[in-house]
């Protein structure tokens, strides 16, 4: 798995087409109207521009951190007292759904997204929506989308999200930018049916500033 900076902001698919990447994953937040990187990021090792979360939410919200030895995922405070200096990549989003096979996210929003709902386009802690998340268990990786907006797809809240990747056997998992923005690519084509707060469909998904890419072993 790599962490890839779409600049210009595109969607997602789009962007897949033109670079060959035939599986993928919508990563972080952005800022809109000027589509910078919301929350901390690093890709090859390097500081990419990114606007931060509001303190005192900056730490403490989560983060994945890949490298050549692994995939982590935990608050930026832990993932950064544990590597040290950035040597792959990371990107901060959240809130943290799983730790250690638990569902940690709950109503009393421990990393502050409620309080700072300005930051994004709406509360995305109320009610079901569509999502997106990364997880890990000990042998897997899962790159997961959730659709709604439909009268076929309901969405999922925060906590149904978590308790459904804790089912799976996920370990540890983070939730990154759903909604309109939620995108999984695989075989070269979207898996989920992404739609604006309308509900009308969107074929090839909306923007996307970060992506997480991957390569699928035979």
């Amino acid at each position: 798995m790599r962490l890839a900076h779409l600049e210009p902001a595109r969607p997602l698919l789009a962007w897949c087409r033109d670079h060959g990447v035939t599986e993928a994953l919508s990563g972080g937040f952005f800022t809109k109207p000027a589509q910078v990187p919301l929350g901390y990021l690093h890709v090859d090792g390097s500081a990419v521009g990114y606007a931060p979360f509001r303190e005192p939410w900056n730490l403490r919200r989560g983060a994945v951190h890949v490298d050549g030895a692994g995939i982590y995922i935990g608050s930026l405070a832990e993932l950064q007292t544990r590597s040290g200096p950035v040597r792959g990549d990371e990107l901060q989003a959240g809130p943290l759904l799983v730790q250690g096979g638990r569902t940690v996210v709950a109503e009393i929003d421990p990393e502050g997204f409620s309080s700072t709902n300005e930051e994004f386009d709406s509360d995305i802690t109320i009610g079901p929506l569509p999502r997106t998340a990364l997880g890990i268990s000990r042998e897997e990786l899962f790159a997961v989308t959730v659709d709604g907006r439909s009268d076929e797809d309901d969405g999922m809240t925060l906590v149904e999200l978590a308790d459904l990747l804790v089912a799976l056997g996920i370990e540890d998992a983070l939730n990154l930018d759903g909604g309109s923005c939620s995108a999984l690519i695989s075989g070269g084509r979207m898996h989920n049916r992404p739609r604006n707060d309308r509900g009308e469909l969107l074929a090839d998904g909306y923007l996307a500033t970060t992506a997480f890419t991957f390569q699928v072993d035979d």
